[in-house]
């Protein structure tokens, strides 16, 4: 049970931090599908998409929050899940980008398998990542995580920081 709420919590990366510190896009988008069902604090829309972000998804961060995280995965270019949420970068290890590989790929996607069924009925996504599947992970510690970043970050330290976040919004 305790590992199906974790999963849960990865995602819910729309609940929005209060405070006055950095602004970030926080917000969790499946884009190329509408979902059946719409979780409390989520926000689905065009506001999210790479290239394209609406201030309506702007939200500061708390106070001690210094950077933000941005998770953005392509699947058969139809489909984009992006999700963006407010961290330390002490929690995050430096700024900068990475393209997770093999088993962390493997991980995030087995993640949003889990919570599949609570969005959309009948669920669509393939059980394994396709081939063609991208995903980046980010840090900045400017404004907008739509940036392009020279410094690589730790596929693992940005994961943490992810969940370290939500976390942190929830409580």
């Amino acid at each position: 049970m305790r590992g199906g709420v974790l999963l849960f919590v990865v995602l819910a990366a729309a609940f929005i931090s209060s405070g006055e510190g950095l602004s970030c896009y926080q917000c969790f988008n499946l884009r190329g599908v509408t979902p059946d069902r719409l979780p409390p604090g989520f926000n689905f829309g065009a506001g999210c998409e790479t290239g394209s972000l609406s201030d309506s998804f702007r939200a500061p961060c708390d106070s001690a929050e210094d950077a933000c995280v941005s998770m953005e995965m392509k699947v058969n270019d139809s489909i984009s899940l992006i999700v963006r949420e407010c961290v330390l970068l002490s929690v995050a290890g430096s700024s900068g980008c990475s393209k997770p590989e093999g088993s962390l790929q493997g991980v995030i996607w087995q993640m949003i398998k889990a919570v599949e069924p609570l969005l959309f009925s009948p669920t669509f996504l393939p059980q394994n990542p396709p081939a063609d599947s991208t995903m980046d992970l980010c840090t900045c510690t400017g404004d907008d995580c739509n940036a392009a970043f020279a410094v690589k970050a730790g596929p693992l330290f940005v994961f943490v920081a992810i969940v370290t976040g939500i976390m942190a919004s929830m409580v």
